[in-house]
């Protein structure tokens, strides 16, 4: 049992007096057991053992706190606790996991008897700033394969260019290789980051059809771009007519560019903090 003591102004706030096991996704969880209860405070104690974190109550019971890192929301980030009247529950949060966003073209959607022909691959943190370059390898299939693509299929991808790239293409173990590697530079740990895009269900049976060490080295959630989309269709119709045009000209690394600025639209037009009367 932890006695970390919080002070505001001189008198004594709460007091930390137990850690609560992490949940599935690694948080951990605080409790603090108000010894003085207020409405407005802020409790400057140690957030990872209870040091340097900000607990900032601004609602009455039943409302939430914020938990400001020591050096700002830029250098950690900010959790949100439930207020009840005997305690106040703080989710301290880790770094949450980054997300890759992978993007396909096949030779149609097929699992049976179409190939993959290109993937791209970029990673974001949180906020959606891109980490590094990203990755974008063309894939080489057989004659009989692109024979065998319908017309929209053809043409799509002969106006993309990419019809042409594919006879030069790598192999799909080199691909893989070459994906993995750079996803090892991108601070993404195996296991963790969600796989994130536009209708990503798709490409991901495709991954695990042909690239089944990067099926393994994502998470088994997704950030499907295209739920929010449709979601924006039905209740936020406005919105939805407003989101920013794509561009990527079906070329996989385009693709995912687009799939980013979609998301950071609909984030911030949709995702929009709530605050309370006294913030």
């Amino acid at each position: 049992m932890l006695e970390d003591l919080f002070v505001v102004g001189g008198e004594l706030f709460a007091q930390l007096n137990e850690v609560g096991p992490r949940d599935r996704d690694g948080l951990m969880i605080l409790w603090w057991l108000a010894t003085e209860w207020r409405h407005e405070a802020s409790v400057v104690g140690n957030a990872w053992v209870a040091a340097n974190a900000e607990v900032v109550l601004h609602t009455a019971f039943g409302g939430e706190a914020i938990v400001v890192p020591p050096n700002g929301v830029e250098n950690g980030l900010a959790s949100h606790a439930l207020i009840t009247r005997h305690r106040v529950g703080v989710g301290v949060a880790t770094p949450l996991p980054h997300l890759i966003w992978i993007d396909c073209e096949m030779t149609g959607l097929d699992l049976v008897g179409d190939a993959l022909v290109e993937i791209a691959v970029l990673v974001t943190d949180s906020d959606l700033n891109v980490i590094g370059d990203g990755i974008d390898v063309v894939i080489a299939t057989t004659p009989e394969k692109l024979a065998g693509m319908n017309e929209y299929v053809t043409q799509m991808h002969t106006t993309s260019g990419l019809i042409t790239e594919i006879p030069n293409g790598t192999t799909m173990s080199k691909a893989e290789d070459a994906i993995l590697a750079y996803l090892e530079t991108t601070g993404t740990v195996a296991g963790k980051s969600p796989l994130a895009g536009n209708s990503v269900s798709v490409d991901r049976n495709f991954i695990a059809r042909d690239m089944p060490r990067l099926n393994e080295y994502l998470h088994y959630r997704t950030v499907d771009v295209s739920s929010i989309k449709e979601l924006a269709r039905r209740w936020y119709p406005k919105l939805y007519f407003a989101a920013p045009a794509k561009t990527g000209n079906h070329r996989a690394l385009g693709d995912i560019q687009d799939s980013i600025a979609e998301l950071a639209y609909y984030r911030s037009t949709l995702f929009i903090p709530t605050t309370t009367g006294n913030e």
